[in-house]
């Protein structure tokens, strides 16, 4: 809980001094950049506590892995000599 607290108040301090038009580097990237990091980080920890994000561990299936655990991975030796 006190993760919550400390990530939502330094986002919106982060919110609140930003300013694009500004010239300072300080207003016009790097809060702006805070912000956007912050609020993909509470969306994919909120997803975590809900239990829909997929914490690594499957048990095969589609995508690009495939369930062979293969991937994209080469022809593993061999070849021309």
């Amino acid at each position: 809980m006190k993760t919550w607290v400390i990530t939502l108040t330094i986002m919106y301090f982060s919110w609140h001094f930003t300013d694009v038009r500004s010239e300072s580097a300080l207003h016009s990237v790097l809060f702006p950049l805070i912000t956007i990091f912050l609020a993909i980080y509470l969306f994919l920890k909120a997803l975590a506590k809900l239990g829909l994000l997929n914490g690594g561990s499957s048990s095969g299936g589609g995508g690009f892995s495939g369930g062979d655990g293969g991937g994209f991975g080469g022809d593993g030796g061999g070849g021309c000599d």
